[in-house]
């Protein structure tokens, strides 16, 4: 009797695996491959929900999961690399070298900082920075 029991756990694990294989298929756009004959046979079974209910959620959850991460990945690789510049007064300002020169300055002012705020006014020719809420005339940095 327990290795019947035991042969229907796998079986049930077999199934939900199954399931979530194609779940995750669908969701990705791609078609859904045909289930195993065992596990096409057994889905038109009532399995109990004592079983396979609390592992497939959780077998759910991390197929789920792992799909998300794939989808980020693959966003992030084909996503194009972007520079950022600013044209004012016939000047050509690099967002990237005012964030390094902005941050540089508010190390020194308040190390370990932990939110950094950079706003760029073209009248005056500067970046100013909000380091942790906190703002002053004195945190500036010429462009």
């Amino acid at each position: 009797m327990n290795k019947k029991s035991g042969r229907e756990k796998d079986e049930a694990l077999r199934e939900s695996f199954a399931e979530i294989k194609k779940a995750a298929r669908e969701l990705s756009g791609e078609k859904a491959e045909k289930l195993p004959e065992k596990a096409e046979k057994k889905s038109s079974e009532k399995t109990p929900e004592k079983k396979s209910g609390a592992k497939k959620s959780t077998a759910g959850k991390t197929a789920a999961k792992a799909e998300k991460e794939k989808s980020a990945e693959k966003a992030e690789k084909s996503a194009p690399k972007v520079k950022l510049c600013f044209e004012f007064f016939g000047r050509k300002i690099d967002e990237e070298d005012v964030r390094k020169r902005a941050l540089k300055a508010a190390a020194e002012v308040k190390p370990g900082a932990k939110r950094v705020e950079i706003y760029i006014v073209a009248d005056q020719n500067a970046a100013y920075f909000v380091v942790d809420g906190v703002g002053s005339a004195d945190y500036r940095v010429e462009l």
